[in-house]
């Protein structure tokens, strides 16, 4: 029934090992900087949507 996605992930393993070790670093970098953007300001919509937010800013 999930076979499909372990085929999806086998050719995603073969096209990863393709990849030069140079630009996999980029990528990862690339993926690791979005992703502590994305929670940064998740973290921050958080705190302002929080009722403690207003006692300590007030």
């Amino acid at each position: 029934m999930f076979d499909w996605i372990r085929v999806m992930f086998g050719h995603l393993k073969l096209l990863w090992g393709k990849v030069p070790s140079d630009d996999k670093d980029k990528i990862i970098d690339s993926v690791v900087d979005a992703a502590a953007e994305i929670f940064k300001q998740f973290y921050r919509a958080s705190k302002a949507e929080s009722p403690d937010a207003e006692k300590s800013n007030g």
